[in-house]
């Protein structure tokens, strides 16, 4: 947990000393600790941050785990989320989904959209959701 009166803000997470900043008094890692977790950061590179394949996502779609299924739909919900928000902002026509679709709805359309291009699912999740989403609702001038 964050104390409210360490300097959070002055945190620089490429130093091992900082993360006893980040860390209440009596929980802050010892200096084996600290250094595991900073080889392990290092270790893990810039494959830290992942970023979702339409394989994946297809395998939580289709999962018998409600609690893929709910990433899945999740997953969609934000990206089409973030899709009318772009087209709020007039910049970009993406996706011109109907206020009234439900995230059910929408997760069928790109559950659909990966069952039927297969060879397509080792692409980035995202763009494979917004080329789906944007097949089924294009914005009409």
């Amino acid at each position: 947990m964050i104390a409210a009166a360490w300097p959070v803000a002055s945190v620089n997470p490429t130093h091992f000393t900082d993360l006893e900043l980040l860390c209440e008094p009596d929980t802050r890692p010892g200096d084996a600790e600290a250094k595991m977790i900073g080889l392990l950061m290092m270790l893990a590179g810039p494959d830290l941050i992942a970023f979702e394949t339409g394989n994946a996502l297809y395998a939580d779609c289709v999962s018998a785990l409600p609690m893929r299924t709910q990433a899945c739909r999740s997953y969609i919900a934000g990206v089409a989320d973030a899709a009318r928000s772009f087209r709020g902002t007039g910049a970009v026509k993406i996706a011109c989904i109907p206020m009234g679709a439900t995230t059910q709805q929408l997760s069928d359309v790109v559950i659909g959209s990966l069952r039927a291009a297969p060879e397509m699912r080792h692409l980035l999740a995202s763009d494979l959701v917004l080329s789906a989403l944007n097949e089924a609702y294009p914005c009409r001038e």
